[in-house]
């Protein structure tokens, strides 16, 4: 039951990164959301405004740790070990976002703690 595994590692993921969410103290900030077998994440600044800026930080310091996460796709191959491992990454990223929603910018986002532009989303008015 290929569909019924993903769902089930999917729902063993959001309550483990709510979790980890939780301990790096940015509930209201980072948000999982979404079907269990495809999650998605929410990022938000110190005014609880939608933040592409913050999302930008915490997906390079996902990167940093090995986990390219723009969303949570799951497939079949994501057994334990590779949700302890995404766990993880998320976990230390959450700790560097949880610093930087402490000291960020004067305009509510990350500050130093962000290499480069944010992203954007991929759906907008405008390019």
């Amino acid at each position: 039951d290929v569909c019924g595994f993903m769902d089930r590692q999917g729902d063993k993921l959001r309550a483990r990164l709510s979790a980890a969410i939780t301990v790096a103290g940015v509930e209201g900030y980072v948000e999982v959301l979404g079907r269990s077998s495809n999650l998605v994440f929410a990022t938000r600044d110190r005014a609880g405004r939608p933040s592409q800026a913050f999302r930008t930080l915490l997906l390079q310091e996902l990167v940093l740790r090995g986990i390219l996460a723009l969303s949570l796709v799951l497939s079949f191959a994501h057994d334990d070990d590779a949700l302890d491992q995404t766990v993880a990454a998320f976990a230390e990223a959450l700790h560097v976002s949880a610093r930087a929603l402490e000291d960020g910018s004067p305009d509510g986002g990350p500050g130093r703690w962000r290499i480069g532009r944010p992203v954007q989303p991929v759906f907008r008015k405008r390019a």
